[in-house]
């Protein structure tokens, strides 16, 4: 592995199960600054992490073509520009360019009732309160349905997808300042890279 540019050497190699990539906890945890535990006698293990101080962010980037996360199996070219915040489960990820203007991936398993119209009606129900610019759905491909809404107001542009799968449900939004038309249609391209796999 490298970390901030030097090689370190894992205990063990990573391992593919499923469609996860399982890691090294102890090195993933201590490169983060937690601190990583073990109890004998009950075999429990305890990654501990000191709170950070509230509005504190962690910051990175990674020069990589796409970005994605393997476990809820989605991919998209990278905004190498913006600052990432995810979710530790990896549910949300949102690429901000700064505080109101970003791209956001907010993954749900799919329920038991879901139906995918419903989602789509209600979409376009959340963007009637703007100008509707399209809205349009593709159900063509029998492992993935995809919808897509773009509204706007004197102020901000929005673009959402929905993309459903057997297992996911996947929502993906652009919000980006009227004012700022080139990264406004640079993200709007990134966001149209999104695959679910």
């Amino acid at each position: 592995a490298e970390v901030n540019g030097t090689p370190e050497t894992l205990l063990a190699p990573p391992e593919i199960s499923g469609q996860s990539t399982m890691v090294p906890l102890r090195f993933i945890s201590e490169t983060f600054g937690a601190v990583v535990g073990y109890d004998n006698k009950t075999g429990r293990v305890t990654v501990t992490k000191e709170t950070a101080e509230e509005g504190t962010t962690v910051e990175g980037r990674v020069d990589s073509l796409r970005i994605g996360d393997s476990h809820y199996g989605w991919s998209m070219d990278n905004p190498t520009d913006y600052t990432i915040d995810r979710g530790f489960d990896g549910s949300y990820t949102y690429f901000e360019y700064d505080d109101n203007n970003w791209i956001g991936v907010v993954v749900n398993k799919i329920p038991e009732d879901y139906s995918f119209d419903e989602d789509f009606a209600s979409l376009k129900s959340e963007a009637s309160e703007y100008t509707l610019v399209a809205a349009q759905k593709d159900t063509n491909d029998p492992t993935v349905k995809k919808a897509y809404v773009k509204y706007k107001d004197k102020v901000d542009t929005c673009e959402e997808y929905i993309y459903a799968t057997k297992d996911y449900v996947y929502n993906t939004i652009v919000v980006f300042s009227n004012e700022l038309k080139e990264e406004q249609a640079k993200a709007s391209g990134i966001l149209a890279t999104f695959k679910p796999y």
